[in-house]
C-alpha cells in the first residue's frame, strides 16, 4: 500500500498530474465489513501522499462483496460509513486543497513491518524547515505529507495520518508534537473541525489525534 502510494504520488509530482485514487469500501471476503476506521485510514494515507480526487469502490453488486448497496438497491452498514468518512474528507478539503504535496514521509516506522517492501527509510521525527521534530508523543508511526502553498506565499502544511492500527487491534488516542518557525502561527483540523493546537512549557506544540485519523496543521 505505501509503496504503491510513493511511486504514483512522486510520478504525479514529477509530472505535473493531480492524483486521483480509487479507494476500497467493500470487502473481497463476504464475512468481513470494511470498518469506519479501515476507511479512515485510506483517505487520510492517501492525502499524506497528495491526492486530490478520492473516489469510493465499489457502490453497488459486481465486483466483490458487502457493497454500498446491495443487489436490490437498498443501503447497506457501509453507506453511513462512507457517509461519515466522506463528511470529514469535505471538512479538511478546503483548506487541504491550498497546499500541494512536496514530499511524504514515515515518521516512527522504524523497525515497522510495514515498511518490509517501502523503498524508503522512515525517520524518527520530521524537520522540513518550517516544522520542527514532529512526531507522536507516544512514538507511534505516523504518514506525513509534507506541503506548501500553491500561491507560493510562504505557508506550509503537514498531512498527518496517524497509521498506528490499522487493523484496529489497540486503538489509541495521542499527540502530535512539534515547533514551528518563529513567525509563523500554527493551526490545525481535522475530520470534525478545527483541532486546539496546545503551547507546551518548553515551547513545543501539541495537537490532538486518534488511530487512523488525520489531521491537517498548517503554518501562516
Amino acid at each position: 500500500h505505501y509503496e504503491n502510494l510513493r511511486v504514483v504520488a512522486d510520478a504525479c509530482r514529477n509530472t505535473g498530474r493531480s492524483m486521483w485514487i480509487v479507494l476500497q469500501v467493500n470487502s473481497n471476503k463476504p464475512a468481513e465489513w470494511m470498518s469506519e476506521n479501515n476507511l479512515r485510514f485510506q483517505a487520510y494515507t492517501s492525502m499524506a501522499f497528495g491526492a486530490e480526487n478520492i473516489i469510493w469502490a465499489c457502490y453497488t453488486a459486481g465486483w466483490w462483496h458487502n457493497q454500498v448497496l446491495d443487489k436490490e438497491g437498498n443501503k447497506t452498514e457501509q453507506y453511513d460509513k462512507m457517509k461519515q468518512v466522506n463528511a470529514e474528507i469535505r471538512t479538511i478539503a478546503e483548506e487541504y486543497m491550498r497546499y500541494r504535496r512536496v514530499s511524504t514521509h514515515f515518521v516512527g516506522f522504524a523497525g515497522h513491518p510495514d515498511m518490509e517492501k517501502v523503498n524508503q527509510e522512515p525517520i524518527d521525527a520530521l524537520n522540513t524547515g518550517v516544522f520542527f521534530d514532529v512526531k507522536a508523543d507516544n512514538g507511534a508511526p505516523i504518514v506525513v505529507g509534507q506541503m506548501a502553498s500553491r500561491t507560493n506565499d510562504g505557508a506550509a502544511a503537514l498531512m498527518i495520518c496517524a497509521a498506528d492500527d490499522h487493523h484496529e487491534k489497540d486503538p489509541k488516542s495521542y499527540n502530535i508534537t512539534f515547533s514551528v518557525m518563529e513567525g509563523k502561527a500554527a493551526q490545525a483540523i481535522g475530520g470534525c473541525g478545527k483541532l486546539p493546537v496546545t503551547r507546551l512549557a518548553d515551547g513545543t506544540y501539541s495537537v490532538p489525534v486518534s488511530s487512523n485519523e488525520g489531521v491537517l496543521i498548517t503554518a501562516r
